[in-house]
């Protein structure tokens, strides 16, 4: 039994012990703590490609725990390994990736006051693995925001006078670089230093783009791997640092970027049907105009269309109209079909664009020699094929064109050994219903198509043009044009302009029933006049029974003159012998009157199009070289 003697003595090595334990654990912590000095969570979370929060960023120093810089200082904070990968996520999806954070600066008048010319009283950068010791520690003494690639603001950008004692917020994205083996060089974290008061209120990890953006509550810039300077102004804008994070050429793996064009809502700088206004931009060597009209708030650029792919664009004339200028990756080249579908000479999946910039994209630019296919920016459904040769575009579309329009042939699905050497078309346009009555007609018929027309029938279904219909397929929403590049450059011009109308007919009900209307209640003589004409030319293939096409080409060929030209197109054709033998009676009206009855019509068609869709006669292009 142990005496009273014994219990006191083994009560007090039980505290000695405990105190010894207390001591260490103190040691310990006080060590822990010197090794996470610096390293507490910050309030900020960064956001995802999926829009999901990804832990809070590590904040390196005090003023990253707040997020916020009371006057000349920086904010320093580290990304968790979580954060990486959702950088790494991005880029495989996107093929480049970048972080975006959203400021917001205040400037006093005492600040601005001491403010020099030229100052970058705003830094921000990236921070990488040499800014930290090998046991992990940030060596924030090694930092020079000044010698960094950064995004920097001079003073210009906060001192005015909408910005003095007020709160000025914007969204920044700066691109992350990649390595010789083209995979991101992911960053440990980034800084921010301002020299006015800041305070960082989100951070995102998004697609990389590059230019600039007002047209939303918060303006938005974007950068280059390589950085640059936010201005106001905004007169010139860098993209020439897109080929360090977007594809340099077209293939069928991958598109060169698009520049996205927003236009401003104000009404001073509206065109009217007799008054076009354009912004004058300076593309690297070429310059290019954009027309600024209703109904059309965004407009797409493929680099690939342009001279210089990754150019200066200065702005000039009616500048305030553009409201933004981002260049970003292809629309067509982020979930695309897989790989694994893709043969060396077939494409999908269109190039979006404004049908201006068609006619002089180069083909050595296009994702397959034979053809390139392209959509219209503010029309989705609406393709226009472009092909090598008259070869390609028969392989394509000859027997469809016999099957849907040529005079003598409607209806019938003709053999190879039939076609012979017969042409199609120079140019085409069909809608969604007679496609898919030419498909089904085949599968009804087990009729054997060549391996283009079975191309086209997938390309019609992966654009939403058809759609699956057990066994056959139905129509979906859209129409295509084609036309060739072995047509000369004033043809291809005309075509293009003529059958690009069409496409508006197809895809718009009322639209026909107003051209219906307006055909209708036209000069009666006019109107037996363009009748006559398409009979006395053989080469069209016109069944002027047909009235829906009747319909149709009466507004093509009024609308794809310019207004001033419409009379005298008319009275041009009514002079050619072929037609003067054939109709001469309405042919002498036609020349007696000026064309007026076309001019008449043409007033009706002109302003359907112009409230709808912000176009006039002789131009559907809101894009022009």
């Amino acid at each position: 039994m142990e005496t009273g003697k014994e219990k006191k003595s083994m009560k007090k090595s039980v505290k000695i012990i405990i105190a010894v334990i207390a001591a260490v654990f103190v040691i310990d912590a006080a060590l822990f703590a010197r090794v996470v000095s610096g390293k507490k969570s910050s309030g900020l979370r960064l956001q995802n490609i999926y829009d999901e929060k990804i832990d809070n960023l590590i904040a390196l120093n005090s003023n990253a725990r707040s997020s916020v810089i009371k006057e000349d200082d920086y904010l320093y904070y580290q990304f968790t390994e979580k954060q990486k990968k959702a950088f790494e996520e991005c880029f495989e999806r996107y093929k480049n990736t970048s972080l975006l954070i959203r400021v917001e600066v205040s400037c006093s008048k005492d600040t601005a006051q001491r403010l020099s010319s030229g100052e970058l009283p705003f830094n921000f950068g990236y921070l990488y693995s040499d800014d930290f010791s090998d046991k992990g520690n940030f060596l924030n003494d090694k930092l020079s925001a000044s010698k960094r690639i950064a995004v920097n603001a001079d003073e210009r950008m906060f001192v005015s006078e909408e910005n003095i004692d007020s709160t000025y917020a914007m969204d920044i994205s700066l691109a992350i670089k990649k390595s010789e083996q083209n995979k991101p060089v992911i960053p440990e974290g980034f800084f921010v230093y301002s020299v006015l008061k800041c305070r960082i209120t989100g951070t995102g990890v998004v697609p990389s783009e590059i230019g600039f953006d007002y047209s939303s509550e918060v303006p938005f810039y974007g950068f280059s791997s390589n950085g640059g300077n936010i201005t106001k102004n905004n007169s010139i804008i860098d993209f020439t640092g897109g080929s360090l994070i977007f594809s340099a050429q077209n293939s069928k793996a991958g598109t060169m970027p698009e520049i996205v064009v927003s236009l401003t809502s104000d009404k001073r700088y509206e065109s009217t049907i007799d008054k076009s206004i354009r912004v004058k931009m300076k593309v690297g060597s070429e310059k290019i105009y954009v027309k600024v009209t209703k109904n059309a708030k965004k407009l797409i650029i493929p680099c690939g269309s342009l001279v210089t792919p990754f150019p200066l664009i200065e702005l000039s004339d009616n500048k305030p109209a553009i409201t933004g200028l981002i260049m970003r990756s292809s629309s067509n080249s982020v979930d695309r079909a897989d790989e694994d579908d893709f043969s060396a000479s077939e494409i999908y999946v269109p190039i979006k664009t404004d049908p201006g910039l068609i006619l002089n994209y180069s083909p050595k630019n296009w994702r397959t020699e034979d053809y390139e296919i392209f959509e219209w920016d503010r029309l989705p459904g609406i393709l226009f094929f472009d092909t090598r040769n008259y070869t390609v575009q028969d392989n394509f579309f000859r027997r469809l064109a016999f099957y849907i329009e040529k005079a003598g042939y409607k209806g019938r699905l003709l053999t190879n050994k039939e076609l012979g050497t017969m042409h199609g078309f120079n140019a085409l346009d069909y809608s969604a219903e007679t496609l898919a009555d030419f498909f089904n007609k085949a599968t009804e018929l087990d009729f054997k198509l060549n391996k283009e027309e079975i191309l086209l029938k997938k390309i019609l279904l992966m654009n939403g043009i058809l759609l699956p219909d057990g066994q056959k397929v139905k129509a979906g929403y859209g129409a295509i044009v084609s036309i060739s590049q072995e047509s000369s450059s004033a043809l291809r011009t005309q075509l293009l302009a003529h059958e690009a109308w069409h496409m508006l007919f197809f895809i718009d009900e009322d639209f026909r029933n107003y051209v219906g209307a307006a055909y209708y209640t036209m000069d009666s003589l006019s109107r037996e006049f363009l009748i006559d004409y398409f009979r006395s030319q053989p080469s069209l293939g016109y069944d002027v029974t047909d009235e829906y096409l009747m319909h149709n080409e009466f507004m093509a060929y009024i609308l794809q003159n310019s207004f001033s030209n419409v009379g005298q197109y008319f009275v041009n054709h009514a002079y050619w012998k072929s037609v003067m033998d054939f109709t001469p009676e309405l042919c002498n009206y036609v020349i007696k009157t000026n064309g007026q009855g076309f001019t008449d019509a043409a007033v009706m068609l002109e302003n359907y199009v112009f409230d709808k869709y912000g176009v006039i006669c002789g131009c559907l292009n809101l894009v022009q070289r």
